[in-house]
């Protein structure tokens, strides 16, 4: 047998050689088939009605939901790293009990290939003593805070009082600006209401105006009537009254002119005007009528 064994093949490869590249590839998909089979089981997990998912397990794959969950486990800690992949199941499995991200660090520092899968376990094992002395000493260590943090909070700290001042200034401003308004609303109300009472005098003095100028109006009108009726008829002659018209005419000539003049009047002064001309046209009128007056037998017509 070991003659057979050691015999060399047509390519110069011995059988034994042969064979053991065979069980290296084979093994080696295992591990690979191992990790692809942790991604199918992953995504159909997933989609597998819920209590139905052991059942599923067996029936397509011919290994109970335990297995499973270790393939799952170890597509998860290692996806489909074909250097992992390498190691075999067995020792791949073993890896799992590793402290998670120290995979890598892990096989730098042990030569796991050569390792049997009992060395596996006491590398594994002293690994997670290690792991767990690192732990113990971190929490039992008195908590280090880095200068850089105290710097940093230090320059917060400015920061925050920087932005409190500012907005204390802008609150102060704020203020100024609210008294400043109300100021100028109780000058605004004193000023309005000074000008309503000066309105109201200005008011009450242009009434008494147009009253008084009324008045003069009608003072001047009953002392032209009653000049007119001191006169008796038999003493005004045509030639007084005649001068009379003259003298009239020559004073108030420019009246039938003074078109544009009353055109642009102001109203109480244009009403003089007009109380002085009725004055004049209601004696002229009845002075018409006295003067078309006829006498008749026993009457004045």
């Amino acid at each position: 047998m070991n003659e057979i064994a050691n015999a060399a093949t047509p390519t110069g490869v011995t059988v034994l050689n042969a064979l053991a590249a065979q069980a290296r590839m084979l093994t080696e998909n295992i591990a690979m088939n191992m990790l692809q089979l942790g991604h199918v089981f992953t995504e159909a997990k997933k989609l597998v009605d819920h209590g139905k998912w052991a059942d599923w397990v067996q029936e397509n794959s011919g290994m109970s939901e335990r297995y499973a969950q270790q393939f799952m486990q170890a597509y998860a800690r290692y996806g489909e790293n074909s250097q992992l992949a390498a190691l075999g199941k067995s020792k791949l499995i073993r890896l799992l009990s590793l402290p998670e991200g120290e995979e890598e660090r892990f096989l730098a520092e042990n030569d796991v290939e050569a390792m049997s899968t009992r060395q596996i376990d006491e590398a594994v094992k002293a690994e997670r003593a290690k792991w767990q002395e690192r732990v113990r000493e971190l929490e039992s260590r008195e908590p280090e805070i880095p200068d850089t943090f105290f710097q940093a909070m230090k320059e917060k700290d400015a920061k925050i009082s920087d932005q409190r001042s500012a907005l204390e200034q802008i609150a102060e401003t704020q203020r100024e600006l609210l008294d400043e308004t109300q100021q100028l609303r109780m000058e605004n109300a004193t000023l309005r209401q000074e000008n309503d009472d000066q309105s109201d005098i200005l008011k009450g003095m242009q009434e008494d105006l147009d009253r008084a100028q009324r008045e003069l109006l009608d003072a001047r009108s009953e002392i032209a009537r009653g000049d007119a009726e001191r006169v008796p008829a038999d003493r005004l002659t045509s030639d007084a009254f005649a001068a009379a018209v003259r003298q009239f005419i020559g004073a108030c000539a420019r009246l039938p002119h003074m078109r544009m003049t009353f055109a642009t009047m102001d109203y109480t002064e244009k009403q003089v005007y007009d109380e002085l001309l009725s004055t004049v046209e209601k004696w002229a009128k009845d002075s018409r009528n006295a003067l078309d007056t006829v006498f008749s037998e026993g009457s004045v017509i």
